[in-house]
């Protein structure tokens, strides 16, 4: 449009051709310089933002791994995939020995195993799971009381991929109801 507008002034007379070079190569200049600056508010803008999201998350890792509740996540199967420092105060494992270990295998106590099926048909009908209370064994054998919640964790078509459990001993807390 610009190379046209100048050809169309200098074809009328209004202006020879190095004056039409003239104001063709600024305009190409402030066109450019526009679009640069456009370009670079709105790559800063999502900097900004992702910038953002990266404070957001950092505070949410920070939230989970000081929690005093043992929190962690799983394959839909029961692999544990991720382990914070509450979930090992509480069963007595450290991150390394549980990491691609079953939840079953390592927690679930003789007497409760049909547990993990009723668990799996929830969590894969998108269902939570909310304060489910049983009992769950710990590294050393010994039984805790536990208060579990389990969410489904989705990708971002929907398909449910993972667990997040968040588990709470409430073993002092029966014993006190129990007095």
């Amino acid at each position: 449009i610009i190379g046209w507008l100048r050809q169309a002034g200098e074809r009328a007379g209004f202006y020879g051709t190095s004056v039409g070079l003239a104001a063709f190569s600024t305009a190409n200049i402030l066109l450019f310089t526009t679009m640069i600056w456009l370009i670079a508010r709105a790559l800063n803008r999502v900097d900004a933002e992702r910038h953002t999201r990266q404070e957001h998350d950092a505070r949410l890792a920070a939230i989970v791994g000081n929690s005093g509740d043992a929190i962690f996540g799983s394959t839909v199967q029961g692999v544990i995939t991720s382990w914070n420092k509450g979930a090992e105060n509480t069963f007595g494992y450290t991150e390394s020995e549980v990491l691609g270990q079953s939840v079953s295998s390592l927690m679930v106590p003789a007497g409760r195993e049909s547990e993990p099926a009723y668990f799996f048909t929830e969590l894969s009908a998108g269902r939570t799971v909310l304060g489910y209370e049983t009992v769950r064994k710990r590294k050393d054998g010994s039984q805790i009381r536990v208060s579990l919640t389990l969410s489904p964790i989705a990708d971002g078509k929907g398909n449910i991929t993972g667990v997040a459990a968040i588990v709470r001993d409430i073993t002092a807390n029966k014993r006190i109801e129990a007095d």
